[in-house]
């Protein structure tokens, strides 16, 4: 999604699925289940104010990502993957900060990053540019939340 919101000090996306973000001009967000939805941008600054609102039709697509349904609080995507993958999540991890690791199969680390406010159906890019073939772990961790997916490399 995109915004525009010249002078504003407060941003606020609503996207009719009970997902809010503020403070983001450009936010990523999945829809986790097929439907329409209406999409609410307001800026503000002070007492003055401007919303927009679009209305979003989300369907059942080829990829499968309208339906995702994983119980481990997110999915990796594509997988196989060759030159990006990405971390869907279907859970709210907003109380703490998020540490999305990759290990390889000996189990040393690959990559580490550290996020705060993931909230359900955001996207998180993964960096595998460097990596080999194969197969890794992403561990996902929170204050509250553990789990660990696969992915396999294949370029």
């Amino acid at each position: 999604f995109q915004g525009t919101a010249v002078g504003a000090t407060e941003l606020l996306w609503n996207f009719g699925d009970g997902t809010v973000v503020t403070g983001d001009i450009n936010p990523i967000h999945a829809y986790m289940t097929p439907g329409i939805y209406t999409v609410t941008f307001t800026a503000l600054n002070g007492g003055c104010g401007s919303e927009a609102t679009a209305i979003v039709t989300v369907s059942a697509a080829p990829n499968g990502l309208a339906n995702v349904s994983g119980n481990n609080g997110f999915t990796i995507y594509p997988n196989p993957a060759n030159e990006s993958a990405n971390v869907l999540f279907n859970v709210d991890l907003k109380e703490s900060d998020v540490t999305i690791s990759i290990t390889d199969a000996a189990g040393r680390l690959i990559n580490k990053n550290v996020l705060s406010n993931l909230r359900s159906g955001a996207i998180v890019g993964l960096e595998i540019n460097d990596l080999a073939n194969g197969v890794y772990e992403v561990i996902v961790e929170s204050k509250n939340f553990r789990n660990v997916g696969r992915l396999t490399i294949a370029k």
